[in-house]
Order: C-alpha cells, then sequence, then structure tokens
C-alpha cells in the first residue's frame, strides 16, 4: 500500500510516494493525473517487488508518451 502526497510551492508540483509497491497497487488511482511538468519524491518507498516494477516501468512510460516531463528525487536503493 502506497500513500501520495501533492505539494505545489512556487508554481512547481511535488509528488511524494510513501509505502509498498506491489502487486495490489493502482499508481493510476493513486498517483492520477499528472501536471506537464512534475517532481517524484521516492524516499519513503520501502519496498517494490517485481509486479510493482512492472507497474512503475508502464505508468512512467505511459507518462513520458503524453510528454509529461518528471524527475526522481531522493530515491532509495529499492527505486
Amino acid at each position: 500500500m502506497i500513500t501520495v502526497t501533492r505539494e505545489q510551492k512556487n508554481g512547481a508540483t511535488s509528488i511524494k510516494i510513501a509505502g509498498s509497491i506491489d502487486e495490489h497497487v493502482d499508481l493510476y488511482k493513486e498517483i492520477g493525473a499528472m501536471p506537464a511538468q512534475v517532481n517524484i519524491a521516492c524516499r519513503e518507498i520501502s519496498q517494490i517487488n517485481s509486479l510493482g516494477v512492472k507497474a512503475w516501468i508502464e505508468f512512467f512510460t505511459k507518462a513520458a508518451t503524453a510528454k509529461i516531463k518528471f524527475t526522481f528525487s531522493d530515491c532509495p536503493p529499492p527505486i
């Protein structure tokens, strides 16, 4: 299960993800629509399993295809 928090600061959007990414996580539902430019803060992601990796790659590949510019920050070893 993950927790997603959005923050607007100086016109920039940050999305903070915390928890475990596994086969039960629906990134489309949890993260939802993203603005054209966003920072994804990953510091509090505790683990990700193989099915979570698959979902992660699928979600961010579709975001990139939709021309969303995203960066990742504070990535722990699981990410």
